[in-house]
């Protein structure tokens, strides 16, 4: 496992983003009792249940989705930072 994975607790793994850079101002009361949204982007807490204590359960056999994110990519390095993880 890549040792800034190990570092970071999950970051990537603890909440799914999606981008909105549009929203309505109607469906901003709802969306926001599900997740805030900050930035143009709707971050809902959701883990992934392979999470444990900050570590991939699956790591060999993670998912392409997973094996294709970046480590220290722009998103990975935005990720760690909404997340307080330097």
């Amino acid at each position: 496992m890549n040792d800034q994975c190990q570092s970071c607790g999950g970051a990537c793994c603890r909440d799914v983003v999606i981008a909105c850079p549009n929203v309505d101002a109607a469906a901003l009361p709802w969306m926001e009792t599900r997740g805030p949204v900050v930035d143009g982007e709707w971050i809902l807490p959701c883990a992934c249940k392979h999470l444990t204590l900050g570590l991939c359960g699956i790591y060999e056999s993670r998912p392409a989705g997973c094996k294709d994110y970046r480590v220290d990519g722009a998103d990975c390095r935005a990720t760690r930072a909404r997340g307080g993880v330097a």
